[in-house]
């Protein structure tokens, strides 16, 4: 795979869907840029710093490539925190989390 083949992810918000997770909430990353392990690409960036992801925010993480089944690229962290709240309303995600965290 060539670097004219891939996308450009500079200055953008990415959430990833992959094709083996369990979560249907997928992964999110800024900074985003590809880089090679042991063979494979991996899409390398920051969990991004925002209310809904507070106890993963600004960890390093990374996705497989060829295991993303799709992504959407938000313009910055707070679009891509914006459209997210009106998905998933904080009622909605509190009540979740005082369910499984009681």
């Amino acid at each position: 795979m060539t670097t004219e083949s891939l996308p450009d992810f500079s200055n953008k918000v990415v959430l990833f869907y992959l094709s083996d997770s369990t979560s249907a909430s997928g992964v999110i990353l800024e900074y985003a840029s590809f880089q090679c392990f042991a063979g494979r690409v991996f899409v390398v960036g920051r969990s991004p710093e925002m209310r809904l992801q507070e106890w993963i925010s600004r960890l390093q993480a990374a996705v497989a490539w060829d295991q993303v089944t799709h992504y959407f690229v938000f313009d910055s962290r707070e679009d891509c925190e914006l459209r997210l709240s009106k998905q998933w309303p904080a009622s909605w995600v509190s009540r979740i989390w005082t369910r499984l965290f009681g």
